[in-house]
This record gives structure tokens, sequence and C-alpha cells, in this order.
């Protein structure tokens, strides 16, 4: 029963987590337009999202420091949910803009906060065997909050207003309350008082970096301009729009597919399968170029681009959260590993289009395949049985 209620809690937190990340992004700059702010302001305005990018800078702190020195979990996630709806409540007054700024600003580190409570109990409350259903079911109500936010609440605000809207989500964010309430308690994998940084300055450490960016970087690289290459075959906005709204449902499959299928495949042998299949999809846009123009050849390229995307998303969540309950502060590596996959991925794949201008689209996809290979070669090297599957 506990480990059902498990599920159910970690389901409601990643609902939770998602909802307030999209206010952040597109909410945020519809509602700077309304309030008359130029382009160029809202751009650096962008930056509320910077929180999530630095958030372990300050995550062990989840780590270290209790608040009642009952369960540490519950009350950082009780006192940061009621943060964020009374923050949520706040914006709905309809401050000033400077307010209205700083408001977000608030909102953004107080939902990155959150983030990071919510990684340590999925992390810590799971088994390495089922870590990985844990981590598709995060994603998967983590995304569907996303397309909450991001149809209705866009509704919400045309037809009713802004405060009216916030107002809603305010209540929605419940949801991560009970979520919180059906929590167990945890036991903490720190094993010291202080964090030991010689385990991250030393090669072992950069390998397994390396291994982080590279194994979802070829796969990053084709996705980042797949829509101009799609139109450059022909493919028109419309279809783009069609397609793009049946395919991204892959995505969500992928993840849970793989979340399954890592309660009965050990770790590595499923990086390796769900590797293959990630440059098998990257092939697969070279391949588009030669099929005749119709939704059918896009839509099954595409979605299997999306599925093995899902697929791959999660295998690697799940060995990011087990070696860092295994490095022993949770909240600090594991928010190390994604903002440094992140920021990495973010920034080498800014290259793209200038791979493109000078290899034109197949040379470019073929780089993709290939810049996919040494992320495989490290697996042997980085994932071990004996660290990420609990064969009993």
């Amino acid at each position: 029963m506990g480990l059902v209620k498990n599920k159910i809690a970690t389901s409601l937190l990643g609902f939770s987590g998602g909802l307030p990340f999209l206010f952040t992004l597109s909410i945020f700059q519809v509602v700077l337009v309304d309030r008359g702010l130029s382009i160029e302001s809202i751009g650096i305005l962008g930056l509320v999202q910077l929180p999530y990018s630095l958030k372990f800078l300050w995550a062990w702190v989840f780590d270290r420091y209790v608040l009642f020195k009952t369960n540490r979990k519950n009350e950082w996630l009780y006192l940061v949910q009621v943060l964020i709806i009374l923050n949520f409540l706040y914006l709905g007054t309809d401050p000033s803009t400077i307010q209205l700024i700083l408001g977000f600003f608030t909102l953004g580190f107080l939902s990155a906060n959150q983030d990071i409570l919510i990684d340590l109990f999925r992390i810590e409350t799971s088994s390495d065997k089922e870590i990985g259903l844990h981590s598709s079911l995060y994603v998967l109500s983590y995304r569907l909050a996303l397309i909450l936010v991001g149809s209705i609440g866009f509704i919400l605000i045309d037809q009713y207003s802004f405060s009216f809207m916030v107002r809603v989500f305010s209540c929605l964010m419940v949801v991560g309350l009970v979520g919180t309430f059906l929590t167990g308690p945890i036991t903490t994998t720190q094993k010291r008082e202080y964090i030991n940084y010689k385990q991250i300055f030393n090669l072992s450490f950069a390998t397994v970096l390396l291994f982080l960016v590279t194994f979802k970087l070829g796969d990053t690289f084709a996705d980042k301009l797949n829509i101009l290459y799609f139109m450059d075959l022909g493919y028109t906005k419309t279809d783009l729009g069609v397609l793009k709204a049946i395919t991204s449902w892959a995505t969500i499959i992928g993840g849970i597919f793989s979340g399954a299928a890592l309660k009965i495949i050990p770790l590595r042998r499923a990086f390796y399968i769900f590797g293959v299949l990630q440059l098998l999809s990257t092939a697969g846009y070279i391949l588009l170029a030669y099929l005749p123009y119709t939704y059918w050849s896009l839509g099954a390229i595409w979605s299997f681009e999306k599925l093995t995307a899902g697929m791959g998303g999660v295998v690697l969540i799940s060995f990011m959260s087990i070696k860092s309950k295994e490095l022993g502060f949770t909240s600090f590596y594991f928010t190390l590993f994604t903002s440094v996959v992140a920021f990495t991925l973010t920034t080498l794949s800014a290259a793209s289009g200038v791979l493109v201008e000078a290899l034109s689209w197949q040379g470019f996809l073929i780089v993709c395949c290939i810049i996919s290979l040494p992320g495989l070669f490290l697996v042997g090297r980085v994932v071990t049985d004996s660290e990420n599957y609990d064969k009993n």
C-alpha cells in the first residue's frame, strides 16, 4: 500500500511542479506585453527562469537542514507550496508592473525550490528498481500540467482576465499539498555533514558529466531545428501544427514505456537499447528527405523521434537520480547534474544553425548521428549493474 501511495504522491507532486513553470515562461511574457512593455525589456526579464539553472547552488540546504527536527521533506514542501499559493493570490490582486515583475521572480525562485524538494522525495523513496517508473510518472504529470497551463491558461486570460486565471491555478496547487500529505517518511542518504568536493573535482566525476551530456547530444541537435527542416522539405505550418499536437503524445508514451521497462531491464542495458533507438530516430530524419510528401511519412518519423526522446529522457533521469543518492547529498548532486546537462546542451546546440549552413541538412543530420556515438561508448564505463539495479 505504501508503494502505491508513493506513486500517487509522485504523480500529484509532478503536476504541482509543472503548474508554476509555464507561468515564468510564456504567461509572464503575455502579461508584460499586455502591460505595454517592449520586446527588448521582456527578453531581459526572461531571467525570471534563472533560478531553475542555478538551483544547485543552494539545493544542499535541503540535504543539510531541517525545520522542526521531524520530517524535513514534508516541512520544506508544505512551506514552499503554501508560499507559491500565496504568491499566486498576490499576482491576482492586479499589482503594479514593478510589483508584478517581482512577483514573477519570486514565483520562479519558489518553483525551483519546489522542484528540488519533489526530486528529493522521488529519489529517496524509490528503490533503484522502482526509480524509473517514479521518474516516468513524474514526467507525465509534469507535462500534463504544462499542457493545462498552456491551453486553458491562455483561454482564461483571453476570455476573463489574468487575475481570474491566477486564482484558478492557485486552487489547483492544492493538488501539490495533497501529494505532500501522502508522502511517507524518507531515510536520508546523506553520509556526512558537509559535501565532499573531492567527489566532484576528479576524472571519474568528469566522465559521468561527459556521459550525461553526450548521451542526448545528437538527439538535442537534431531536434533544435527540426521545424525548419520540415518546412524546407515543403511541409506547411498547418501540417506541422496538426502533426505536432499528435506526435507530442509519443514523448509521454515513450516515458511511460521506459519507466515500466526499467522494472525488468537493468539500467545499463536500457541505456544501450534506448540509445540505439535514439540514434535510429535521428537517422530517420535523413530518410525523410527521400520519402514522399505525406502526413504519414512525417508523422511516423516524427512520432518515432518523440517516442525515443521520451525513453532516453526517463532513463537519463533515472541514472542521475540513482547516482545522486549514491553520492550522498541527493538534492545537491541531482540539481548539479540537471543544471550542467541543460546548460551544456543549450549552449552547444546553439551552433546547430552554423552547421546546417556549412554542411546542408543531410550533412548536419549525419553529424548528429555521429555525435550520438560517444554517449553509447561511455555507457559501459559509467553505468554498472552494481550501482544501478536492485536484482533482489
